[in-house]
């Protein structure tokens, strides 16, 4: 859940992520590459893939009739509203 928080609340307007380190190799002090799919690419799989896992959750906590732990998705539903 911290992971995807950060995600969320450094996420920028555009709805992207800002990378400002370079993201490939190089040579030092020549050139160095930087792939520009990066920062959205890993974010959005990370967020995916808890979505995923939280919609299961969700269903089998519904199916045992017990709640989501301490309110969180609450908690990122506001969070993620706030941007």
């Amino acid at each position: 859940m911290r992971g995807v928080r950060r995600l969320i609340e450094e996420q920028n307007r555009a709805g992207a992520w800002d990378e400002t380190a370079f993201t490939g190799n190089g040579f030092p002090n020549h050139f160095y590459m930087r792939y520009y799919l990066y920062p959205h690419y890993f974010p959005l799989l990370a967020l995916a893939n808890f979505r995923v896992r939280l919609t299961r959750h969700l269903e089998q906590e519904k199916l045992s009739g017990a709640a989501l732990k301490g309110g969180e998705l609450m908690r990122i539903r506001v969070a993620s509203s706030a941007r």
